[in-house]
């Protein structure tokens, strides 16, 4: 895929990972996929100091799916850091 073979070349792009992990939210109903993804790039790029597009993503999908455990446990990642 695209976006894999992308993440390999520039592996520290925020904004890579963020519409490739926003693309696979969209277009999936893998819902452990869609987690999976996110949560590689987090640790690509999570400490980045422009993540917050990437986290905001995350949450934005947690919530979507009424996950609020997870959403709480994502702000308490992010404060963390």
């Amino acid at each position: 895929e695209v976006y894999e073979r992308g993440i390999h070349a520039i592996p520290h792009s925020v904004d890579l990972w963020t519409h490739y992990c926003t693309h696979v939210a969209e277009k999936s109903d893998d819902l452990e996929e869609i987690r999976s993804l996110f949560e590689r790039a987090a640790t690509a790029v999570g400490n980045d100091y422009v993540a917050h597009m990437l986290w905001d993503k995350y949450i934005e999908f947690e919530i979507s799916q009424e996950e609020y455990a997870r959403v709480a446990s994502l702000y308490q990642r992010i404060l963390a850091h």
